[in-house]
Parts: structure tokens; C-alpha cells; sequence
């Protein structure tokens, strides 16, 4: 295992947890095997360059944060949970979370 293929995978872990989703999403949301996001965490194995761009896609980071050379974008984050979350409900769950996200918003932005 090379310390790049460690780091990387430490990376990805650490955004998987801090958005709050667990391999097994991670896996379905990019089309890959548990065990493949298993692997990558550990740094035992190195996915091709345009499957860790999915993958920094779906945990709302940069791919330079995953290789290590960028620090986790906070808004892409919040972004990221929230789109996690959002995904696992109904249209109709996540039409009303829209509208209430409009709501605040909007009065939020009249202060």
C-alpha cells in the first residue's frame, strides 16, 4: 500500500462520515461493491481517476481534498449532508423540504 492509496482512503472515509452516510451507501450511490469502498478506505486498492472523481462528487468534496492537496469546502459539505439526506426520502418529502428551506430563506434574507 502506498501512503498516497492510505491518504486517499482515509479522506473518503473521514467525508463519508462527516456527512453521515455509511459505506454501503457510498458503494450504491457510485455503482460499486461494499467491499470496493471497504478496500479503497483502508488503502488497499486505487480506483480509476474518473470513479474517485464520483466519488469525491457524492461526498461533496473536491477531488484535491480526497488526494490530500485541498482542505474540505464547509458549504459543499453542508450541501452534501443535506443532499444525502434528501435522497433517501420521497419527492414529495423533499418538495416540502424545499419549500421550508424557501420559507426561511426568504425571511432570513429580510432581516
Amino acid at each position: 500500500m502506498s501512503k498516497l492509496a492510505k491518504l486517499v482512503g482515509k479522506n473518503v472515509a473521514d467525508q463519508r462520515k462527516r456527512i453521515g452516510i455509511t459505506q454501503a451507501t457510498l458503494a450504491e450511490r457510485v455503482g460499486v461493491a461494499v467491499e470496493t469502498i471497504g478496500r479503497l478506505e483502508r488503502g488497499a486498492s486505487q480506483p480509476s481517476f474518473g470513479k474517485m472523481c464520483e466519488i469525491a462528487e457524492t461526498l461533496g468534496a473536491d477531488i484535491g481534498f480526497v488526494v490530500g492537496s485541498v482542505p474540505p469546502d464547509s458549504h459543499a459539505q453542508a450541501v452534501a449532508k443535506l443532499t444525502s439526506i434528501a435522497r433517501s426520502r420521497s419527492v414529495a418529502d423533499v418538495e416540502l423540504l424545499i419549500q421550508i428551506a424557501e420559507s426561511v430563506f426568504l425571511r432570513l434574507d429580510e432581516r
